[in-house]
């Protein structure tokens, strides 16, 4: 059922008997394909498309995953420490939300602008696709980040839903077999005699993936970067450059 969802992302020419290698073949054979940054974003973009979701909580939810598992050296996690880094990196969000450096490199008229476009487009609770493009493209003309965003959000008081509160355990969870189903995140099921069962990024797909976020540095490496600065450089704000972090934090 794992490999066959893996398989349907992409393609439908596959044997209709189901023989697991087979499968296996099929997938390694079209690593290219899967591993492509344009492909990645077809696949997303258009898996999430097609089912009645709110597109701008899918993709809120579907970066702090792959983040999640991106940050960890082999690029595998179990689901209970998929769920429990995204809770806490929205809950990081928040917090952060409350002190006022975490604002500092914006100005005030630009906070106030965006603050007023995008607590409109949040009065239904859902941002549409036209809404998403519009915030996008004010967030470039503006020089406001999407973690800025995600700032500007929760001090408003709806990040990343009203109330502050955050995603549950089950939505998470349902997110994570989307992303199966759009054959960016493989199940693995026969680690090590069965005992842990884990959710996969190959390594021929982290480059892609990587690319379709906008992600440059992985929390290690970036962690890295910073100790090799000197401090007049560590005083430069990053913000919008290829010094951004996988993870949300300053």
């Amino acid at each position: 059922m794992y490999l066959e969802r893996i398989l349907k992302s992409f393609t439908q020419d596959y044997p209709s008997k189901k023989n697991e290698e087979e499968y296996r073949e099929i997938i390694k054979s079209n690593v290219d394909t899967l591993s492509d940054p344009e492909d990645v974003d077809q696949r997303l973009t258009g898996y999430f498309s097609n089912v009645n979701k709110d597109p701008y909580s899918n993709k809120l939810l579907y970066n702090f995953i792959l983040r999640s598992i991106l940050s960890k050296p082999e690029f595998y996690s179990t689901k209970d420490e998929i769920i429990d880094d995204v809770i806490n990196a929205e809950k990081d969000i928040i917090k952060a939300s409350k002190d006022s450096d975490s604002f500092r490199h914006l100005s005030e008229r630009s906070i106030d602008i965006y603050s007023a476009i995008l607590e409109t487009a949040l009065e239904d609770e859902v941002i549409s696709r036209n809404e998403l493009a519009l915030l996008a493209r004010l967030r470039k003309k503006l020089s406001i980040s999407e973690k800025d965003q995600y700032l500007i959000q929760a001090k408003l008081n709806l990040f990343p839903v009203r109330g502050n509160k955050v995603h549950s355990a089950s939505e998470i969870n349902e997110i994570i077999d989307d992303l199966q189903k759009c054959g960016i995140l493989f199940y693995c099921n026969h680690y090590e005699n069965g005992q842990e069962k884990l959710f996969v990024i190959p390594e021929e797909m982290v480059s892609g993936i990587k690319s379709s976020l906008g992600i440059e540095l992985i929390t290690s490496k970036f962690e890295l970067l910073l100790q090799r600065l000197q401090k007049k450089q560590l005083r430069i704000n990053p913000r919008g450059t290829q010094f951004e972090p996988l993870w949300y934090k300053r």
